[in-house]
């Protein structure tokens, strides 16, 4: 491992849901707060995972809203406690829970907030009437907070005299990171976990030769647990998923989060091939009632879909490190949360 130092990007908390207590960000924290490694965000990153967290409890409210509609015709059936719960979600008052939660973990984990006070003005400029990197064509306006950000960075590393990995999925943060020597640039989370991990040489070698050994075994117990998930339907939220086969699984990335003598904590990026029926109402051949202000919905629909996407996945193996072993493997999830949302590229609305 070259530095200790690592910038996160506001990409890396939506990749991982915003969920700060998921596998990934918790190891971050934790090394962060063991003073193992030195984390920096921008004043910009800061505030635009607050925005997203934000966001989320907007839509979330929004879907209440939804619910609450749909639940009308059980008004007199619902239990009180229920309604007066649900009417106690106000908007304010979530998202100070949800920032309360934000904030906590950047002091909780020593995070670094670098200000855009020290930036060079005449630097942001030049980038930006160039089309240099992170100002790529097409989108200029909207790389201003990423160009802030990394000219924050610049300058305080230049003060601290040290490299750092800038640890981000943007493109634009990769073509200007390529151009400063200090700058060390990984694409997701994961991979800079594996750099940690093989610094401590000898586990990390121990547990890809158990992964390289047991590939078949491991797939089979990935495509086990990745079918038997709960799936949703993109292109129609009213319809069902059923009967999911998978038709293949191949591994494209393996990664060590944790690593001890006896446990390893795995991130996995899988390429997944499923098959699966899709049943919802009809809207093609339903009819508008003018009255009631609502389609009337005669029959279903019920078609075969293929699906095929990459996915992040988690999953936990107990090893005898002396005799090169796994002995069980252990929790498994794909980080997008226990509900997988499957999208079907066609034109048509339903199908």
């Amino acid at each position: 491992m070259e530095t200790k130092n690592i910038f996160v990007d506001t990409q890396v908390f939506v990749q991982q849901g915003l969920k700060l207590e998921n596998q990934q960000l918790r190891r971050l924290y934790e090394l962060g707060k063991d003073e193992r490694i030195r984390i920096f965000i921008s004043e910009v990153v800061k505030q635009e995972v607050a925005g997203k967290f934000a966001n989320k409890v907007h839509k979330a409210l929004q879907s209440k809203k939804s619910m609450m509609k749909e639940l009308e015709v059980l008004e007199d059936l619902l239990p009180p406690e229920l309604t007066s719960a649900l009417e106690k979600c106000d908007e304010p008052s979530l998202i100070e829970v949800a920032l309360s939660k934000w904030y906590a973990f950047i002091e909780g984990a020593n995070v670094q907030v670098i200000s855009p006070d020290n930036i060079c003005n005449s630097e942001l400029l030049s980038l930006y009437f160039s089309g240099s990197f992170p100002f790529s064509d097409g989108k200029k306006k909207s790389e201003f907070p990423d160009a802030i950000s990394l000219l924050s960075l610049k300058s305080q590393i230049k003060d601290i005299g040290e490299k750092i990995y800038v640890i981000s999925g943007d493109k634009d943060l990769k073509g200007f990171c390529d151009k400063q020597e200090e700058f060390i640039y990984i694409n997701h989370l994961a991979e800079f976990f594996d750099i940690y991990n093989r610094s401590e040489e000898r586990l990390s070698e121990v547990v890809h030769r158990l992964l390289e050994r047991n590939e078949a075994w491991l797939l089979e117990a990935l495509g086990d647990a990745f079918i038997n998930c709960d799936f949703i339907y993109e292109n129609d939220y009213e319809a069902d998923v059923e009967d999911p086969v998978l038709k293949y699984i191949d591994i494209v990335e393996t990664n060590i989060i944790t690593v001890d003598s006896r446990r390893a904590e795995i991130s996995i990026l899988a390429e997944v091939g499923m098959q699966a029926d899709i049943c919802g109402p009809d809207y093609d051949n339903a009819m508008w009632d003018s009255e009631e202000k609502e389609y009337i919905v005669f029959d279903s629909y019920k078609v075969t879909r293929e699906f095929d996407s990459v996915y992040s996945m988690s999953i936990v193996i107990l090893l005898d490190e002396k005799q090169e072993y796994i002995t069980t493997l252990g929790d498994f999830s794909v980080d997008e949360g226990t509900t997988i949302s499957l999208h079907y590229d066609d034109s048509s609305w339903q199908k």
